[in-house]
């Protein structure tokens, strides 16, 4: 049997977004990981699905009280991040998505992000020349 090894990726500050009961973004786990078994050797370029390491999704975004799939309702979130040296591009994905999913743009720091009352994890690509991935912090409005 093998052993998946789990890195630190980023720690996720969600910031409620208008009152409690009002759409908002909900950390699942406080530190992000990602399976380093999937990681692309040094010269290759890659892309890594983060998400909390016990298999919960990296966030959700609620509506009302609660998450509630039922329907599905449209909110802006608007993102503050600074990709460190060796990340191309910074993706949010469906849990059911691909990494990254085809046709999706990357998010854009400080640009508003229209997303759905689903369950949301991170795609991360990197260059061929990173051979070590630093960690960075991401907070949403």
């Amino acid at each position: 049997m093998g052993v998946i090894l789990t890195a630190t990726f980023c720690t996720l500050f969600a910031v409620q977004v208008l009152a409690a009961q009002g759409p908002r973004i909900i950390a699942n786990c406080s530190t992000l990981s990602f399976d380093q078994s999937r990681v692309a050797p040094s010269g290759t370029a890659a892309a890594l699905r983060f998400n909390c390491n016990d298999g919960r999704p990296g966030f959700t975004v609620a509506i009302g009280k609660r998450t509630n799939f039922q329907s599905k309702v449209h909110v802006q979130f608007t993102p503050r991040f600074i990709l460190p040296t060796g990340y191309t591009a910074l993706y949010v994905i469906r849990t059911s998505d691909l990494c990254p999913a085809p046709g999706s743009a990357p998010i854009v720091n400080g640009q508003k992000v229209t997303l759905s009352n689903v369950d949301y994890d991170y795609c991360a690509t990197m260059d061929a020349n990173t051979a070590v991935l630093a960690a960075f912090d991401i907070t949403w409005s």
